[in-house]
């Protein structure tokens, strides 16, 4: 009997880009004079969402999509104090293993 090899799955996980924009975000709100206007910054979350909906993750976290979402809108009306909460919430959750299967 023939065995089979297992294909591993080397995908990101779940998040992963989200988790990519938080960290591109969240030095910048650390500075007294960040080097990006807070529009810019929200375009940035927005681009991570697109990209975790493309890769068809949005669902399996949607929580930290919706946390990204509000943040967004948050820095584009200059509430930056507001959004840095939202934005290290969800990134200790993403940065949490995945549980073993």
């Amino acid at each position: 009997m023939a065995t089979r090899d297992v294909v591993p799955d080397i995908r990101p996980r779940a998040g992963h880009d989200l988790l990519v924009g938080i960290e591109r975000v969240l030095p910048n709100l650390d500075v007294p004079e960040p080097p990006a206007e807070p529009v810019e910054l929200a375009e940035h979350l927005m681009t991570a969402l697109v990209r975790c909906a493309a890769c068809g993750d949005i669902s399996r976290v949607r929580e930290q999509a919706d946390a990204l979402r509000r943040a967004a809108a948050l820095l584009r009306d200059d509430r930056a104090e507001q959004a840095r909460p939202l934005l290290e919430q969800a990134r200790a959750v993403l940065r949490t293993p995945a549980p073993v299967a």
